[in-house]
């Protein structure tokens, strides 16, 4: 009996006190303070390209071709922006088009996605194309990123056949590596 008695009198003063400190307001803490969002780079969803990054595109000159990214980037209100180039940094280089986006939010509540279209004219062979999109604060006055800091890139191989003879693959373009058995020594 007396310790029921002692074990009713420590659970009494314990709820006492917790109810004392939570009178008092002690259980909650300050509200942390949150620092003001800062702009992103762009970043590009590769795997949802259309078309898709990871095959050689192959289509018939003189058609239009359609380059599209889903596209996740802090904005704060700046625009984004895109450029396709034909085969960047190599020899040849050619700026095909560019276009003006829109300003979003990280991870906002709707899916963009960028979207630039290259009229291919006469074109033939197999070339890279290259997306590159920054913010309009960062681009020059062709839409080119000034500070690759605040870019993302996406590149294609396209293999450009003549409307003539659409069946046969540009002899320029790589072929796909022979395939190999794992393991096998000899």
């Amino acid at each position: 009996m007396a310790d029921t008695r002692s074990f009713r009198s420590r659970s009494l003063r314990a709820v006492t006190a917790l109810l004392g400190v939570g009178a008092s307001g002690c259980l909650i803490g300050e509200a942390p303070d949150y620092t003001e969002p800062r702009q992103t780079p762009p970043f590009l969803l590769l795997n949802q390209a259309e078309p898709p990054i990871t095959a050689i595109f192959r289509a018939v000159s003189g058609v239009d071709i359609e380059f599209n990214v889903p596209v996740r980037s802090e904005d704060l209100g700046d625009e984004l922006v895109a450029s396709l180039v034909l085969d960047y940094r190599l020899e040849g280089e050619n700026q095909l088009a560019s276009v003006r986006g829109d300003a979003g939010t990280f991870f906002g509540e709707r899916q963009r996605s960028i979207s630039v279209v290259w009229d291919t004219g006469q074109t033939l062979g197999c070339h890279q194309v290259t997306m590159i999109v920054t913010h309009f604060s960062n681009a020059d006055s062709n839409f080119l990123p000034i500070d690759p800091a605040d870019q993302a890139l996406a590149t294609w191989w396209v293999a450009l056949r003549s409307p003539v003879d659409p069946e046969n693959l540009p002899l320029d373009c790589p072929r796909p590596a022979p395939l190999s058995n794992s393991g096998d020594d000899g």
